[in-house]
This record gives structure tokens, sequence and C-alpha cells, in this order.
């Protein structure tokens, strides 16, 4: 499993019951990180496995010891986050697999408001360079302005009322 990368965590989670509690709130960041970002085949205990998109094949144990807390716990923080749906266990002799739900939904490129399209690297050029096309074609703007402030009205030619000057 890849260290690199990174992860989505929509604004919502503010409002979810696991941000009252900052050791919570680690332990399911640090799961939702631990989560496989795409399907593929590992050896786990000597059997080649196949772990899906938002899994996580694990023990209690070892999250007990990442995470400094009691088995117990682990067991208990884990049966919270499946009684509220976010997450769901399947607990064997060889271990227990984590599934995140909604995974998909809240880490897809297409369910971000400002990523439509792309690779995130992708979206972030096009945005820096459509904003630097934004902000050169606004001083241009504001110069032609100044240099036509400046040089005044263009020079027309006044009609003479001879009347004027005659008298």
């Amino acid at each position: 499993m890849t260290q690199d990368g990174w992860i989505k965590v929509h604004r919502s989670i503010r409002d979810n019951w696991i941000w009252q509690d900052a050791e919570f709130l680690r332990a399911w960041l640090d799961l939702l990180m631990m989560a496989n970002w795409r399907d593929n085949k590992r050896l786990y205990k000597g059997h080649l496995i196949t772990q899906k998109r938002g899994q996580i094949i694990t023990t209690i144990r070892s999250l007990a010891e990442r995470w400094g807390w009691s088995i117990g716990k682990v067991s208990r923080f884990l049966d919270m986050l499946e009684t509220d749906h976010m997450l769901t266990q399947k607990r064997n002799t060889n271990g227990t697999t984590l599934t995140v739900e909604n995974y998909a939904f809240y880490q897809d490129d297409r369910n971000t408001d400002d990523n439509t399209h792309g690779t995130p690297i992708d979206t972030l050029t096009e945005h820096s360079r459509n904003t630097t096309e934004e902000i050169i074609k606004n001083i241009q703007e504001s110069i032609k302005k100044a240099e036509e402030e400046k040089a005044g009205p263009p020079d027309k030619e006044e009609p003479v009322d001879e009347r004027r000057t005659n008298a």
C-alpha cells in the first residue's frame, strides 16, 4: 500500500459526530488514508487476496497498536462507524476487512464541485492558467483605460461659429 497521494474530506464532516472527538476524527482520517484507492491484488498472511477500492484489510490488534488504543476501544469505534453506515466490517480468523461506505462518491473526481474533468493536477494547472490569463487581460484593460484617460478625448476640430468670431 502506497503512502503517496491524497484524500478528499468533505466539509460536511464538521456536522458529523466524529468531528466532536479529536481521537475519533484522527482514527477516521487514518482509515480513509489506509483505504485502497483502487482495486488490486496483494499478499496477506500468505494468501493472494483481491482488495477492492475503499477497502482496508487489517486486524483489530494492528489498529489498536497503530492508534495506541485498547482492542475493545477499536472494536467499539468500528461498531459505531458501522452503526452510522460509515463503513462495514467483515471479520474472520485471518483479520478484518473494512469497507468505507460511499468511498467512490466522496473520492471520485467527478463528484468535486470545482473539478469536473481531468486529474487534480491537470485541473489545478488549467485553473492556474485561466486565472493567470484573466489577470493579464485585466491588467492590459486597465493600462489601456488609463492611457486613454491620460490622453484625453480624441482630437476633433470643433466647428467654428462664425457669428461669435465676427462679433
